[in-house]
This record gives C-alpha cells, sequence and structure tokens, in this order.
C-alpha cells in the first residue's frame, strides 16, 4: 500500500486526468484524523497539507499537486494553510514524483 504524490502538474496533465469533471472539498487550517474506505485522488487547488502516515512519515502536499491515497489507510490530516481540493474515486494512474509505503 502506497500513498503517491505527482507534484506540480501542468493544464496538460489536469486535462489528461480529468480533474475539471472531480467533485469539489474545502477545509480550514485543522488538524484531524481520517481514513479511507476506498482508494481516493486529490488535486490540491490551493492551500497546503502535511499528512502523517502510520509508520511515522508524513508527506507534504501543496497548491498544484496530486496525491493518492490507498484503500484502508488511516492518517492525520494537518491543513497548514486553508484547503480547497478536488477528488475523485475512479482509477487514476499517476506518475508519482514521491511514493511513501505505508
Amino acid at each position: 500500500m502506497e500513498v503517491k504524490v505527482e507534484k506540480q502538474i501542468d493544464e496538460a496533465r489536469k486535462e489528461e486526468l480529468g480533474i475539471d469533471s472531480w467533485s469539489p472539498w474545502s477545509k480550514e487550517a485543522s488538524k484531524f484524523d481520517w481514513s479511507y474506505a476506498s482508494t481516493e485522488t486529490g488535486y490540491i487547488i490551493e492551500g497546503e497539507v502535511i499528512i502523517h502516515l502510520p509508520n511515522d512519515e508524513s508527506i507534504e502536499a501543496e497548491a498544484g499537486d496530486v496525491v493518492q491515497f490507498p484503500e484502508g489507510l488511516s492518517c492525520v490530516w494537518e491543513i497548514t494553510k486553508d484547503l480547497r481540493k478536488v477528488y475523485t474515486f475512479d482509477t487514476v494512474e499517476l506518475n508519482a514524483d514521491e511514493a511513501v509505503s505505508v
């Protein structure tokens, strides 16, 4: 099981992934527990987040990044700048710049 990040994607990649059709979500700066019942891929429109993983590692993501969370993952979200993102549960193949096994 891996959390994958594709950093700073461009407009062509956004179009390729179909990001304009993904669902919106936003939250103010905060810290909370979260778990994934299915694989989710999200694109950060604005803000910054640190995702604390169960193996004591963390991933930082910011506006322009795509992050994929595997089914069954439990983690802690620490939103350090108010966050706006879009997400999908559809299958998405990322060109991961970073991948952390959990």
